[in-house]
C-alpha cells in the first residue's frame, strides 16, 4: 500500500478485505488521517527517503540574515535547527508534525497508534521496494493535546519489519514545540480541520513554519467546501512568500460519517477532512 496507495474509499476497502464487517462510514471515521496522510505524501513526493544532506550555505545565510534583522533568534539556535534537520535525514526518519491535534488523534499512545494503524502497517510492511526510513516519527501538538501525555515520547517497534514508530506529545502550541528539546523536523506538516477562518493564531503559525522548513509541505483540511474557501482567503494573508502545493478541493479520503451540527444544507454539512489544500514556502525539489 506505501508506494502504491488507494486513491478513493472504494479501493481501500477492496483492499481491507478483513475489515469488511463494518460499514465504509464506519472505517473512512477510523481512517481518514491515515489514509490522507498516505495520499499527500504521495502528492508531495515524499513516499521514498532522500539521502543524507546538509542544508545549503546559502539557505542558511539567508536565515541569519533574516533572524538577526529581526532579533529573534541567535546564531547558536540557527545552527542548532541545521544540525537537527541533518539528522533527521541522516538517520532516515520521516517526521510528521500533526499539529491542532485533540483527542480524535487519541487520548494515549495506544489510541494514537489504533489512529493511525493504517499509516504505520504501510510503513512498516513495504512491498519489494524499501522507502529508505527506518522511523515513522508523529508529533502531536496543540493545546488541545491531553495534558497529562506533554512532553512525553513513546516508541515502539512495528513487529516483523525492523522499522519503528514514535510518538511525540506537546500540549502546547506550535511555536511552543519548536523552542522546545524534543523539537524534530518535519518532513510535513498536517493540520487536520483547522479552522485557519475561525482562529487569528493559524497565520503566524504557517509563516513560522514556513520560515523554519522551507521544503515542507502543509497541508490544511476543512470540514466543507465552504470553510476550505474561507481557509484559503485567510492564507492569502500570509506576509511571507508562498507557493500553493495543490489549492483547495476535496479530499478522495474525507470522513464519509456527518459530524453533529445545526447545519442541515448540504454544503454546510460537517465531515471531518472534507476539503485539503496544501501550501510551502518553496516549490517541489
Amino acid at each position: 500500500m506505501w508506494h502504491h496507495p488507494p486513491r478513493v474509499w472504494n479501493e481501500f476497502l477492496a483492499r481491507c478485505k478483513q475489515e469488511n464487517e463494518q460499514t465504509i462510514e464506519e472505517l473512512s471515521y477510523l481512517h481518514s488521517r491515515s489514509m490522507t496522510i498516505l495520499l499527500a505524501l504521495k502528492r508531495c513526493s515524499l513516499l521514498v527517503g532522500k539521502d543524507a544532506r546538509p542544508r545549503k550555505l546559502n539557505e542558511v545565510m539567508k536565515q541569519v540574515k533574516a533572524t538577526e534583522k529581526k532579533g529573534t533568534e541567535s546564531w547558536g539556535d540557527i545552527f542548532k535547527h541545521v544540525k537537527a534537520s541533518e539528522g533527521n535525514e541522516a538517520t532516515s526518519k520521516l517526521v510528521l508534525h500533526i499539529v491542532g491535534a485533540d483527542y480524535r488523534e487519541g487520548n494515549s499512545a495506544a489510541e494514537t497508534l489504533r489512529v493511525f494503524e493504517q499509516l504505520i502497517a504501510a510503513f512498516g510492511h513495504v512491498e519489494q521496494l524499501d522507502h529508505g526510513y527506518t522511523e515513522l516519527v508523529l508529533v502531536l501538538v496543540g493545546p488541545n493535546v491531553e495534558q497529562r501525555l506533554h512532553g512525553t515520547v513513546h516508541t515502539s517497534p512495528i513487529e516483523g519489519t525492523g522499522k519503528s514508530v514514535r510518538l511525540i506529545y506537546g500540549s502546547e502550541i506550535w511555536s511552543s514545540y519548536l523552542a522546545g528539546q524534543n523539537y524534530m523536523v518535519p518532513s510535513a506538516i498536517f493540520c487536520f480541520n483547522a479552522g485557519v477562518w475561525g482562529y487569528d493564531e493559524w497565520i503566524p503559525a504557517f509563516q513560522l513554519m514556513m520560515q523554519e522548513a522551507i521544503h515542507t509541505p502543509i497541508i490544511i483540511t476543512s470540514y466543507n467546501a465552504l470553510e476550505a474557501s474561507d481557509d484559503a482567503d485567510c492564507l492569502e494573508d500570509i506576509e511571507i512568500p508562498f507557493v500553493w502545493r495543490w489549492k483547495h478541493e476535496p479530499n478522495p479520503f474525507l470522513c464519509l460519517k456527518q459530524r453533529a451540527s445545526q447545519h442541515t444544507l448540504a454544503d454546510r454539512v460537517l465531515k471531518e477532512n472534507s476539503c485539503w489544500q496544501c501550501i510551502c514556502a518553496t516549490h517541489l525539489k
